[in-house]
């Protein structure tokens, strides 16, 4: 017994019974499809839905079977750009949506096209009637999608029957044969027999021809009543010692020098010259060199320059896209690169018009790093002038006089000039008479490194 079929739902069986009492047909116009909420289902006539449905479409087909009087068939035609879903039921639905046939199926994946497995899915649901006189067997045709079998099955019948047109000059049909090789038809089709004969008395013809070549025809002054052995001369050619002597072989030969145009040489085992030096304006030489040619309108140019009693250079200039650039390496050594997009790259690191510098060793852009950095670097800069001040102080602290001061005075009596004291300054002076003189002097001090220090006797 199988376990897959289809049965009429009660309501079904209710809807056809009242159509055939009543005379008006069920007008089946949908079907169905679930996934029977992830497992295999038993169909039941019981069932006013599927278990889970997961797409509904309209009919393609619907019609009775030709060998089985009782048996509808109806088909539905899921499109490619539809799925992502489980199939594991299906149902025939009314136009006012009742569910009148349900049927269970083979598990089967519809995939969509962005799954990359897309596929277009015919589904034919069979159910079985007393009457199929009583189900509207009508469909939407604008709807109608042909399915393969329908259309071998068409394309079968139509071959085997002789339904077709007759030929003509501007559309292909049925043609009759004909052998004749002198008929005007237009209608009749040569047979092999026709285009054999033809042939026949074409060749027969050329043949004759061939013998017919008027004697007073001449090549090169040599007259056609005989053989003739041609020289490359008689007709306009070199002779295999002239072409050695003019033309290079595809293989095998050897160039001493080639001058093209007194502007391209090709000399031995030298350079490759490129002369043709043209004045730009009253002050820039220029030779163009080579151009690569890419696909498009893109290529790339060399060219020398020359800035009279400035510069020389070699330049490379590359279009693409409307986009140009031009790269000159100068005689001084230096490059100049001048385009709409331009930075120097060497390796991963990248220099830019604007000054800013992008590297692994700035962690990115010089300019990020340096603006993340500037406190650092203003606190460093402060420290080291903090020092260098510091620095600067303790010496002129240690080796210059930072103050002076005079000490306690001291009082002193003329005695035959013999009294000597460090230097000081004289602040009172006594006259006792009979040359008996007092004086009081107070010794002068100054600073140096934090200690006072007496100037000494001079």
């Amino acid at each position: 017994m199988s376990k897959f079929k289809s049965v009429v739902t009660a309501l079904g069986q209710a809807r056809i019974a009242s159509a055939i009492a009543s005379g008006k047909d069920v007008n089946i116009t949908q079907l169905a499809v679930g996934d029977g909420n992830g497992s295999a289902t038993t169909p039941s006539t019981s069932q006013t839905a599927l278990v889970h449905e997961t797409y509904r479409l309209p009919l393609n087909s619907i019609k009775t079977d030709n060998k089985n009087a009782n048996w509808i068939i109806a088909e539905a035609i899921i499109p490619a750009s539809v799925g992502g879903f489980w199939m594991r039921e299906m149902g025939l639905f009314s136009s006012e949506g009742e569910l009148i046939a349900v049927s269970n199926m083979a598990d089967s994946y519809k995939p969509t096209l962005e799954e990359g497995s897309g596929r277009t899915q015919t589904l034919r649901m069979v159910i079985t009637v007393t009457d199929t006189d009583a189900v509207t067997l009508t469909i939407d045709d604008t709807l109608v999608i042909a399915t393969e079998e329908y259309v071998n099955n068409l394309l079968a019948e139509h071959e085997a029957s002789r339904r077709h047109p007759d030929g003509t000059l501007t559309a292909k049909g049925f043609v009759q044969l004909s052998s004749a090789v002198d008929s005007a038809s237009e209608v009749l089709a040569a047979t092999p027999k026709a285009v054999k004969t033809s042939y026949d008395l074409a060749k027969s013809a050329n043949d004759n021809a061939n013998g017919r070549v008027p004697v007073t025809r001449k090549i090169n002054g040599k007259a056609l009543n005989a053989d003739l052995t041609l020289v490359a001369g008689d007709v306009g050619a070199y002779n295999i010692t002239e072409s050695d002597n003019r033309f290079v072989n595809v293989s095998g030969d050897t160039i001493n020098s080639l001058v093209v145009s007194n502007e391209l040489t090709l000399n031995g085992k030298g350079l490759v010259t490129k002369n043709g030096s043209y004045s730009v304006n009253a002050n820039t030489n220029t030779t163009n060199g080579f151009r690569v040619q890419g696909n498009g309108g893109q290529f790339a140019d060399t060219y020398f320059e020359e800035t009279i009693g400035q510069f020389a250079a070699l330049g490379i200039h590359v279009s693409s896209g409307g986009a140009e650039a031009y790269y000159a390496f100068r005689n001084g050594g230096s490059l100049h690169l001048n385009g709409p997009d331009v930075y120097l790259q060497l390796g991963p690191a990248v220099h830019y018009t604007d000054g800013n510098i992008y590297g692994s060793l700035w962690n990115g852009y010089l300019n990020n790093w340096l603006a993340a950095n500037n406190t650092n670097l203003h606190n460093d800069a402060q420290n080291l002038a903090n020092i260098a001040e510091n620095n600067v102080r303790n010496w002129v602290y240690g080796s210059f006089v930072s103050d002076i001061r005079l000490a306690a005075s001291a009082e002193f009596q003329e005695r035959s000039n013999n009294e000597r004291m460090g230097g000081g300054v004289m602040t009172s002076f006594k006259d006792a008479g009979s040359s008996n003189y007092w004086i009081r002097l107070r010794p002068l001090q100054k600073a140096v490194g934090g200690a006072w220090y007496t100037v000494g006797y001079a």
